[in-house]
């Protein structure tokens, strides 16, 4: 993204791709729920980055279920 546009704003672009990266995350828990397997688990993430994001995730899926 930066190649084609030098002028971008790198928080948005590292917004993006979070936002992108957790409605994966919503995806993939949504058909493990569907196919009866266990919730994801940071055990199940080896990259760094991702266990990252997959914790902001799994905070706002526990902050939701407790509304």
């Amino acid at each position: 993204m930066l190649l084609e546009n030098p002028d971008a704003d790198i928080k948005q672009i590292i917004d993006s791709r979070k936002s992108s990266a957790m409605s994966k995350l919503d995806k993939i828990e949504s058909v493990r729920n569907q196919q009866n397997h266990p919730s994801l688990s940071e055990a199940d993430i080896s990259h760094q980055t991702v266990k990252d994001i997959f914790n902001e995730w799994k905070a706002q899926i526990i902050d939701v279920d407790v509304y």
